[in-house]
């Protein structure tokens, strides 16, 4: 199971979903392992799941029941709960599903008001927009074209976590003053797809789309959590200045040291830089980034080096180097590239 399926799931969601509630009614091994895996990679979500896991065990507790009359009593105090002030209805014997199903509401009311007052502030940015945000603790977030930054009501109370889709740039707030002693509140967590990273206070750039992630650091020390395919376990990677990885979905991590690893922010003057790029890797950035829908009439030159260094300002004069390095036609209409 790929728990990444579970991210973007309300309690409702949950509550519906067979694997979650067979974990919950008959929890074995496995699904304990993938489940407390889940909630490493997605902290912000542990008390959505624990919550409709406890939801799920206060109503098995009244499922069984010494006679009809003792279940219906229950039923009648449930269904008192949420009738309408001031409305009396008249006392009408229903059928066991009948009433399950309308215990079933209240605990998905109950729920949506939990995910209503529990929902994450979510920070975003359009095509091209590059926008600075600065956290309630103080730190400061860069986001580059096309992201999006979300975290809880409750950050910094107790702890700092956020979850980065696309890329930014990060100066976290130094909180710490003893590194033997970390308070939980101190510690800066970012939550990528495939990978977590850990400061106390540094400065560093973050790119995350699909299913890879790069990490790039220039300042201080952070600590990466990833998983490895068909691990449960997470596994921990130090970086220090200059440092770069790249995660590719979960099979494999690569690091590298930056000669120049201030390059790194080009974007932030809306500057296009590559290095020994594919063609494809450059038709994902002004996709994902930019807005450009491009067309290639062949997939095979996707796979086409650009050797060395391109560092350009516009759109137009990256074409151009396309253009003339690959010997390629290029035609651009407005946010479409036919190539």
């Amino acid at each position: 199971m790929d728990f990444r399926t579970y991210h973007t799931y309300t309690p409702e969601d949950l509550l519906n979903d067979d694997v979650f509630l067979s974990h919950v009614l008959a929890p074995t091994e496995e699904s304990s392992a993938f489940w407390n895996a889940f909630m490493c990679a997605y902290p912000e979500k542990e008390g959505m799941v624990r919550s409709a896991a406890q939801l799920v065990h206060d109503y098995r507790r009244q499922e069984t029941f010494y006679n009809e009359s003792a279940e219906d009593r229950l039923f009648d105090r449930i269904a008192a709960s949420v009738k309408e002030e001031g409305r009396r209805r008249p006392l009408i014997h229903i059928g066991r599903f009948a009433k399950i199903a309308a215990v079933l509401l209240v605990v998905l009311q109950a729920g949506l008001l939990f995910w209503l007052i529990n929902k994450d502030v979510e920070q975003h940015t359009r095509f091209g927009q590059i926008r600075r945000i600065v956290l309630p603790d103080g730190s400061e977030v860069t986001l580059n074209g096309n992201s999006r930054l979300s975290y809880g009501n409750d950050f910094g109370k107790g702890k700092r976590s956020v979850r980065l889709s696309g890329e930014a740039l990060f100066k976290v707030k130094h909180l710490n003053k003893d590194p033997e002693h970390i308070m939980e509140g101190e510690r800066f967590v970012v939550h990528c797809d495939n990978l977590n990273i850990e400061v106390l206070g540094t400065t560093f750039n973050v790119r995350s789309r699909r299913e890879q992630t790069d990490v790039g650091l220039l300042e201080g020390k952070i600590k990466v959590s990833y998983l490895q395919e068909d691990q449960v376990k997470p596994q921990v990677l130090v970086m220090v200045p200059g440092d770069f990885i790249r995660q590719q979905g979960r099979r494999y991590l690569s690091r590298t040291k930056l000669s120049e690893p201030q390059k790194l922010l080009v974007w932030l003057d809306h500057r296009l830089l590559f290095k020994d790029a594919t063609l494809q890797e450059i038709v994902q950035v002004l996709e994902d980034d930019l807005g450009y829908k491009v067309t290639i009439s062949d997939e095979g030159i996707l796979k086409m080096k650009i050797e060395g260094e391109i560092n350009v300002a516009t759109v137009e004069e990256l074409l151009e180097v396309i253009s003339s390095t690959l010997d390629l036609k290029v035609e651009k209409n407005d946010k479409r590239i036919m190539m």
